[in-house]
C-alpha cells in the first residue's frame, strides 16, 4: 500500500513540476549514451542507474529542498 502511495506522490510531483518532469525525461533518455560514449558499456550501465535514481528521488529531494 505504502508504494502504490509513493507512486501517487510522484507522478502528481511530475504533473505539477511539467519543466521538471521535461528534464527528468532528457536524464533518463540521454545520460547512458553519455555513459556509453565517455566510457563504454559500463559507463552506460552506471548512467542508466544514476539517471532512474534521479527520477526517483527528485521529488523526494524537491521536497526538501523548497520546504
Amino acid at each position: 500500500m505504502e508504494q502504490t502511495n509513493q507512486v501517487g506522490r510522484r507522478r502528481e510531483f511530475y504533473e505539477r513540476h511539467k519543466p521538471v518532469a521535461v528534464a527528468m525525461i532528457l536524464v533518463v533518455l540521454l545520460l547512458p549514451f553519455a555513459g556509453l560514449l565517455v566510457n563504454g558499456l559500463l559507463g552506460a550501465v552506471l548512467a542508466m542507474l544514476l539517471s532512474f535514481a534521479a527520477y526517483y528521488l527528485t521529488p523526494y529531494v524537491w521536497g526538501k529542498l523548497t520546504a
